[in-house]
């Protein structure tokens, strides 16, 4: 994904989560946008509003240690 798309990806999922709040896949893909765009911090936050929508969310639990991994953190 260029930077462009993520741009254009995350503004879309943006408008998702403004409109439906509880989408969890709205925010797991503002997350990944966020991912892609190197903006940790901003993709932390979108993951943590999916977990609180679905903790037990396959998808969100993947990208929650995805991020971790990255940012180089350890488990827990």
């Amino acid at each position: 994904m260029t930077l462009g798309m993520s741009i254009e990806a995350r503004e879309s999922f943006d408008e998702v989560t403004r409109l439906e709040t509880a989408d969890v896949r709205g925010w797991q893909g503002s997350a990944r946008a966020s991912l892609a765009m190197g903006d940790s911090r901003r993709a932390r936050l979108a993951l943590a509003k999916a977990e609180a929508l679905n903790p037990q969310d396959a998808q969100t639990q993947l990208l929650v240690g995805y991020l971790k991994l990255r940012d180089g953190e350890s488990s827990g």
